[in-house]
């Protein structure tokens, strides 16, 4: 299944991108928040869903369904607060340290969708990598939880991420962008040229496979008299992540 998940996935991608030379290019811009709930392996060792945001960008082609782009998205899966002594010869100036579970997702996509309607559902395909990672920080010693800029990254490995994800854009808006302001016989404003352009609500949901990468759990650092130790964990990384945001597209 995974391996014809990316057949299909390079398939489209590379019919998307022989559209380059028979299309006018339209420009798309996205902004999401995310939920992610771990599958299989990563599931049973994890348990524990991520939240974050993703943004995407990418280039639809005119007269087609058809649009490439790029994909970032960030997750934190855990986060840990605590006190801490800020040395031991100063041991009553405490400092707010914080540790933090990350996944950040970078993918080519590749999608699915016709341009017309208040309703568009769309299919796309993903491939690209997955950082898992967990960092401590010190923040500032002010009411604020801005980190100081005191960080060490405690682990970090990369794995394959692909898939593919589903879902619809409801469209808020649509209207023409750009053009010039022209005066008809009559003297009423009316813009010329320009293009059409839409504010879309996006509801969808993706499922991404994630190759086997070492991390951290929330609670895999001990600590003791000026020591510290990691039980790393090993699996698999799936991830079923809902997203629900605005596209904006021309």
């Amino acid at each position: 299944m995974r391996h014809a998940t990316t057949f299909v996935f390079l398939a489209v991608l590379t019919c998307s991108l022989s559209q380059t030379t028979h299309a006018q290019l339209k420009p798309q811009l996205g902004l999401n928040i995310i939920a992610a709930t771990p599958q299989n392996d990563f599931n049973r060792t994890l348990g524990a869903e991520g939240f974050g945001l993703n943004l995407s960008g990418g280039i639809g082609f005119n007269n087609t369904p058809l649009a490439i782009g790029l994909d970032l998205g960030f997750l934190v899966y855990g986060i840990e607060k605590r006190r801490e002594p800020l040395s031991v010869t100063i041991p009553d100036l405490r400092a707010k340290v914080r540790t933090t579970n990350n996944i950040l997702n970078a993918h080519f996509t590749t999608k699915y969708q016709h341009r017309k309607g208040g309703i568009r559902p769309y299919a796309e395909g993903l491939i690209g990598l997955r950082y898992l990672y967990t960092t401590t920080s010190i923040a500032n010693s002010g009411s604020s939880e801005d980190d100081s800029g005191i960080s060490s990254r405690n682990l970090g490995d990369t794995a394959l991420s692909y898939g593919f994800g589903t879902g619809i854009d409801i469209a808020l808006w649509t209207g023409l962008i750009g053009g010039e302001d022209m005066v008809d016989p009559e003297g009423n404003t009316i813009k010329q040229g320009g293009s059409i352009g839409s504010v879309m609500l996006n509801i969808g949901v993706r499922y991404l496979w994630g190759g086997e990468a070492e991390y951290l759990r929330k609670g895999a650092i001990t600590r003791g008299e000026g020591t510290y130790t990691m039980t790393p964990s090993r699996s698999t990384t799936d991830l079923l992540v809902p997203q629900l945001g605005i596209v904006l597209s021309y």
